[in-house]
């Protein structure tokens, strides 16, 4: 999008195009309880995002803040939804980041039985339990 003569980038593609040196790593606050974090590799690592008013709606609890990203253009290499709240799993935004990435959701039992009733490919879902460790793309992951 142009404003001015000068482009202006959403937060999604800031987050896509900025370098990260070998042996660092960058964070992005999304709002709420939502990060991600991106390495020298530009491995993009969601946690907690919450991208929708899915809790306005099924529960009454408005926005803290205006999301910062849509779900359609949000497209993280690997998700972690620290536990099934509709505030780190986002029951509206789920179904369309998975739907249109290859994006693998790390959770717990009860995220993950979600995931799958929303019709989320169970071989893109896995299910952590404390002080399980998995490496996904690369990553290094401990409950």
């Amino acid at each position: 999008m142009s404003k001015g003569g000068y482009k202006v980038q959403s937060l999604w593609e800031k987050i896509k195009d900025l370098y990260v040196g070998e042996g660092k790593i960058a964070v992005f606050w999304l709002g709420q309880a939502g990060f991600v974090f991106k390495d020298h590799n530009g491995t993009l690592i969601a946690i907690d995002p919450y991208l929708t008013h899915c809790c306005e709606r099924l529960h009454g609890f408005k926005r803290l803040m205006p999301s910062l990203i849509s779900p359609e253009e949000f497209v993280p290499d690997i998700f972690i939804c620290t536990h099934h709240h509709a505030d780190h799993l986002d029951i509206d935004a789920v179904p369309i980041i998975m739907e249109s990435s290859d994006t693998i959701l790390l959770g717990s039992q009860t995220s993950i039985t979600m995931c799958e009733e929303m019709g989320i490919d169970e071989n893109r879902l896995i299910s952590l339990h404390e002080g399980d460790k998995k490496t996904i793309k690369g990553i290094k992951v401990t409950a």
